[in-house]
């Protein structure tokens, strides 16, 4: 049995107030509740970092290797334990507030760490660990005498269980490649097609609205295992037992920043999110809201620190509504595209299940 602290190294969490984020400039920063939120049990490329920096920091501070980073906070002690693997694809970048990082000199053993802390054992183990009363908190020390149970399996062991998952989360990333293909074609067919065209109407005009949500995200779970999924404002899907609607549907944040998400079948959402539809053009309307987020970000949210989206407002913005002709035309070129990015969807959400069943077996 040996400490973490015999084998990796842990650093500390840069100060990285949220006033400073920029999208464009200063250095990639892993923010925790950016691990919350999009994050948690990924394996992310560095250059993909949503949120950037720009104020000085200090050099040594700044990774340049692939490491592992986690919030070391958290509300309830059950949910402790969201951990992010960030490889390094030439783009540096820092931890964030309220953030642990690990470091190691050998790649394959910070990736058999990185699945031996999402076991659930590790987690209750670590979750044993926090302190605090209204929020709980994990200090560098404790982490650092933390004991690897099991960690002590030959080389060849690990580098088994490294690749055997390993291989799910590549065919993962692949699906999810394939799918932002598809989406930034559908994306460019729409604006080849109708960025000359003049505004001839509103949303509301093709907009249908699904009934208001009252499940609250409390209500929902990580675990891939139930049955439907359930949409926040947060990029990262979760899952609850029960769902509210069918069919193809839009999913748009109301509170802090514009986001829109588009799913086929089953499935439910929070209380922070619009659900909407459109009875012939489902597929246009979310292609219109993604490639004008920042417009609707800029325009249809108020508010300084609660910003909310003003749906009237939104439902007021004018767009180009194809007519009988090109819609069908349309939905001819942009069905199909949709229909691959749901099927990859599907399969990654076995290949999640199947990820999830292995780490059981071989660190639970």
């Amino acid at each position: 049995m040996i400490k973490l602290k015999e084998r990796f190294k842990t650093y500390r969490p840069n100060t990285t107030s949220r006033e400073f984020f920029d999208f464009e400039n200063g250095l990639k920063c892993v923010h925790y509740g950016d691990i919350y939120k999009n994050y948690s049990a990924r394996i992310v490329s560095s250059s993909n970092i949503i949120n950037r920096f720009n104020q000085p920091i200090s050099d040594s501070k700044v990774f340049r290797c692939d490491s592992i980073i986690f919030p070391d906070v958290t509300e309830t002690i059950d949910d402790f334990g969201h951990f992010t693997y960030i490889k390094y694809d030439g783009e540096p970048y820092i931890n964030g507030t309220h953030t642990f990082a690990i470091t190691s000199n050998c790649k394959d053993s910070l990736m058999y760490l990185f699945l031996h802390l999402q076991s659930e054992t590790s987690r209750k183990r670590l979750q044993t660990l926090l302190s605090g009363s209204t929020v709980f908190q994990l200090s560098l020390k404790l982490f650092d005498d933390f004991e690897l149970l099991d960690f002590s399996n030959c080389k060849a062991t690990q580098q088994h269980i490294v690749d055997l998952i390993g291989s799910l989360d590549d065919k993962i990333e692949v699906n999810e490649k394939v799918a932002e293909k598809l989406l930034d074609k559908a994306l460019l067919i729409i604006e080849s097609l109708y960025s000359d065209k003049i505004h001839n109407s509103t949303v509301a005009a093709i907009i249908l609205e699904n009934p208001k949500s009252k499940i609250k995200v409390g209500d929902a779970s990580s675990d891939s295992a139930l049955p439907y999924a359930f949409f926040t404002s947060g990029e990262k899907t979760i899952y609850h037992t029960d769902y509210l609607i069918d069919g193809i549907n839009i999913f748009l944040n109301t509170g802090g920043n514009a986001g829109a998400k588009i799913h086929q079948g089953k499935c439910a959402y929070s209380t922070d999110t619009w659900s909407v539809e459109s009875k012939e053009l489902t597929e246009y309307l979310y292609l219109v809201f993604k490639s004008r987020i920042k417009e609707i970000n800029d325009l249809y949210f108020e508010g300084s620190a609660l910003r909310h989206l003003q749906k009237p407002l939104l439902k007021n913005m004018s767009i180009y509504v194809p007519n009988t002709k090109e819609a069908q035309e349309l939905n001819a070129a942009l069905k199909p595209m949709f229909q691959k990015i749901f099927t990859t969807r599907i399969e990654n959400a076995k290949l999640e299940q199947l990820k999830k069943y292995y780490l059981k077996k071989f660190f639970d």
